[in-house]
């Protein structure tokens, strides 16, 4: 038993070391850590307590210091937090974002997005069939399926 406390302390202490550490790097504007703390808010992990506002915070910061990462679940959150005023208009923003910046599923999002419309998204198959073509340049066959059936 006094094994198991002792080990459990060892683990606090170093999951508080590595929640500061990702707070002085986001801090010393390392997009890494911002996008670190924005996974320990999202999930209420290594010291962060959980908290949607402050995963997006933390996931936009990354996204606006270029890592695209951050801009996919900065769009993820925008579009489907629980707990966050939802704004659609926002999430395509960061998928644009994420795809600008070449992550394949950002794109993937968007062509689905204007493919069926969602909610204020209203259907565009010529925006769908563009964000098909970057899928499929990018070596995603399910990208080029998509993009053949709706050309």
């Amino acid at each position: 038993m006094n094994k198991l406390v002792v080990v459990l302390l060892l683990l606090t202490g170093a999951y508080a070391a590595q929640f500061e550490d990702n707070k002085r790097l986001c801090t010393e504007e390392n997009m890494v850590g911002c996008f670190n703390l924005g996974i320990m808010y999202m999930k209420g992990i290594r010291g962060a307590d959980k908290d949607e506002d402050k995963a997006l915070e933390y996931f936009s910061k990354a996204c606006n210091g270029g890592d695209i990462d951050g801009c996919l679940n900065a769009g993820k959150y925008i579009e489907e937090g629980k707990d966050l005023k939802q704004d659609l208009f926002k999430a395509v923003e960061f998928y644009t974002k994420a795809c600008d910046g070449g992550e394949a599923y950002g794109c993937m999002i968007l062509a689905n997005l204007y493919r069926y419309g969602k909610r204020v998204i209203t259907p565009d198959s010529k925006k769908a069939a563009e964000y098909y073509k970057i899928v499929c340049e990018k070596g995603y066959s399910d990208g080029c399926i998509q993009y053949d059936k709706i050309r």
